[in-house]
């Protein structure tokens, strides 16, 4: 246009920040306006699901959040997809905490049990050792373990493949039934 009409190429510096003005205001218009094809809406949702799902992902991967994201086109509310989500969990039958693998158990457990050492150690750098507990934690570091949960024998979960044993003992770590303690000396 400045090329073609004269009038556009000596524009004083009012008239230069006006037609900026106008066409910031056209932009952003342009922007939250409803697009002209449904390809271009489904390309401008898929973009910013994208950047959304790798924002989502790398939260996961230094928290261990997972978090679950729906998308409707306005064809289904909020409520709706939780009214749903629980129909399907009726109808599945089984708990959340069912549903949970033994793998998954196993992590959860001997992370709670590290952390929690961890914490009443205050250092980092330290596991339990399963195997010489009695000398490495006991008599080293004066640290016990209280209330280890009644007919599981004291072992690495990594080592426990039964379901409901280790959903007893993931219960009794997070509830601080089972947890650590700092051991008196004998007088």
């Amino acid at each position: 246009m400045v090329k073609a009409d004269d009038t556009l190429r000596n524009l004083t510096a009012e008239e230069q920040q006006e037609y900026i003005d106008k066409l910031n205001e056209h932009c952003t218009l342009h922007n939250m306006s409803v697009h002209a094809t449904n390809t271009a809406v489904a390309r401008d949702v898929q973009s910013t699901l994208d950047s959304i799902f790798k924002t989502l992902d790398a939260l996961a991967i230094q928290t261990r959040i997972y978090v679950c994201l729906f998308a409707s086109h306005g064809h289904m509310e909020a409520d709706e997809i939780t009214r749903k989500l629980e129909q399907w969990a009726c109808m599945a039958g089984r708990s959340i905490d069912e549903h949970k693998t033994v793998q998954i158990m196993q992590y959860v457990c001997t992370y709670l049990l590290n952390s929690g050492l961890r914490t009443i150690v205050k250092r980092c750098d330290i596991r339990i050792n399963y195997t010489n507990f009695g000398t490495a934690i006991k008599e080293k570091l004066g640290i016990d373990l209280k209330s280890w949960p009644e007919g599981i024998s004291f072992q690495s979960p990594t080592s426990i493949n039964d379901h409901n044993t280790l959903l007893k003992l993931c219960n009794a770590l997070k509830n601080n039934s089972c947890h650590w303690f700092c051991m008196t000396p004998h007088k």
